[in-house]
């Protein structure tokens, strides 16, 4: 019998158990109680104590005594320290479970491809994981499935993050691992082209998901369309097509380097000892020469407008409003970030309040605050039922020009601020959340206790600083807005609401670079 045989026999009759005692439960309360009548002068014996179904019944029978004390979340700050080669480290011991999170961002994402080539750095970050010059695809796979570790890597608009997970116990072979994936990866070509069909998979298969397409169109209007983020995310088919090799050593010898990284720990490890797994492992990795990226010019939001494209068969509208803000550590942010809580950051937001709960229109209408080293945004997002699209349209309109005035009561303050704070802990509540967010900081130039000080600064906020801060950058009578869905038969209706010009675009003409 193998390993896996047995697993089954054994799950098999855990399976059995658990049925058997479920069985017994529901009959014992299901069944009604029954009087036995006596003849005079019967004795009634007394019935044995029923058998314990459980070796814990007694236990769980029992109320947990109250806590003794409510314990203070408090967020990490990290301690810093420099690789011999220059990477900066940043280090978080967490000794409760024996698990490290380790990511080396790279500081050049989607910015640094080539219009032309959209879709590069997620191409490279795809197959840095399919195997290197010292080990095969399958070889690595291997390694990392016998160590119970996983590597993963993704390409952002600034970065690039290349992430491990495993035990505490196997870290240094999986940190042999991550090192091989960052300094050498060997982009075979049957790796590549299998690498390069997931993701022309994933640009098809994106026709038909209005959500992505809608964020491909945002995108376009708030960058520009010969800026690399105004390209559709992962890419064109066209652009991915003509990707050669090269193409991907030469942006991995260009911006994997130690003078362009960062690199953080979190989890059960001693500071002195990563440190000097990480000189070791990274001995080899050389530095070189950064060039500066000179992006195209932002366009100029200067006037409304609204663009279309026609899904044909969804039942669900994307109706996506938004427009640019300012970068992660500007005076602003977080006024900006709790009066997005008020707009739509919560469940109980208005735009929600509005569209689902009183209208009806949508299961879900969000909007979201996004600021990273060079800019932000703000955007309204939602899917609205098809039939009512364009009443939707109306009910953005009226909330997003009602919030842009500044205009909210003490209590919805005193919500959001309270939920800003309280969602703090889910944001670092495993070791990978605060590597990634470790990295953030220094990537959008955050002081390291940025995390430690963020509660008391979001109750100091006062009701004038947001009000300020929302009608100074909240600007909706500007700002592009994006349909997507069934609505070739809207679109008349949607003119005459006279929100600004409207531009119907097919999806031929959105996929191409």
């Amino acid at each position: 019998m193998n390993r896996c045989q047995k697993t089954t026999k054994v799950f098999r009759g855990f399976a059995a158990l658990a049925a058997f005692a479920i069985a017994q439960v529901a009959c014992s309360t299901s069944r009604p109680e029954q009087k036995t009548e006596t003849a005079p002068g019967d004795q009634v014996q007394a019935s044995a104590p029923a058998a314990a179904l459980t070796p814990d019944e007694g236990f769980r029978a029992q109320k947990p005594p109250p806590l003794q004390r409510i314990s203070r979340f408090m967020a990490p700050v990290p301690t810093q320290r420099r690789l011999k080669n220059g990477v900066p480290v940043l280090v978080v011991e967490d000794h409760q479970v024996p698990l490290v999170s380790i990511e080396v961002m790279i500081k050049t994402g989607v910015n640094g491809e080539p219009v032309a080539k959209a879709g590069l750095s997620t191409l490279v970050a795809s197959t840095l994981t399919e195997g290197t010059k010292s080990r095969t695809a399958s070889q690595f796979a291997e390694e990392l499935e016998n160590l119970a570790a996983e590597i993963s890597a993704r390409s952002e608009q600034s970065s690039t993050r290349i992430h491990l997970h495993c035990l505490s116990e196997t870290l240094k072979p999986a940190m042999d691992l991550l090192a091989d994936a960052v300094q050498r990866p060997a982009f075979r070509g049957d790796d590549l082209e299998r690498m390069r069909g997931l993701q022309l998979t994933t640009l098809r298969h994106k026709r038909s998901i209005p959500e992505a397409l809608a964020r491909d169109e945002m995108d376009r209007r708030l960058y520009g369309p010969r800026h690399p983020w105004g390209q559709p995310v992962g890419g064109t088919e066209r652009s991915v097509q003509a990707l050669s090799r090269q193409d991907l050593v030469s942006f991995h010898e260009a911006w994997y380097r130690p003078n362009n990284a960062v690199i953080s720990v979190a989890g059960d490890v001693s500071t002195d000892e990563v440190v000097k797994a990480l000189d070791e492992k990274l001995a080899t990795w050389k530095a070189k020469p950064i060039r500066a990226l000179q992006p195209p010019k932002f366009p100029s939001l200067a006037a409304r407008s609204i663009s279309m494209m026609e899904v044909s068969g969804a039942t669900q509208s994307q109706i996506w409003v938004g427009g640019r803000l300012f970068r992660a550590d500007h005076p602003d942010a977080l006024p900006m970030q709790v009066g997005n809580l008020i707009l739509g950051g919560l469940f109980t937001s208005r735009l929600n309040q509005n569209l689902r709960e009183d209208k009806g229109y949508s299961y879900g209408v969000f909007s979201i605050t996004t600021l990273g080293p060079t800019t932000g945004t703000l955007i309204a997002v939602g899917g609205v039922i098809s039939k009512n699209t364009v009443e939707a349209l109306v009910e953005y309109e009226k909330e997003l020009e009602r919030f842009s005035n500044g205009d909210f009561t003490n209590q919805e303050l005193s919500q959001a601020k309270a939920a800003s704070i309280g969602r703090l802990p889910s944001r670092l509540e495993t070791t990978d959340s605060v590597a990634e967010a470790m990295n953030s900081l220094v990537l959008n130039r955050l002081p390291l206790d940025y995390f430690r000080a963020l509660p008391s600064r979001t109750s100091r906020l006062g009701k004038d600083e947001v009000a300020r801060a929302i009608r100074k950058y909240v600007a909706p009578r500007q700002w592009p807005v994006v349909v997507v869905g069934p609505i070739q038969a809207d679109q008349d209706r949607i003119r005459q609401l006279g929100l600004g010009p409207v531009e119907l675009r097919s999806l031929t003409v959105a996929s191409r670079p």
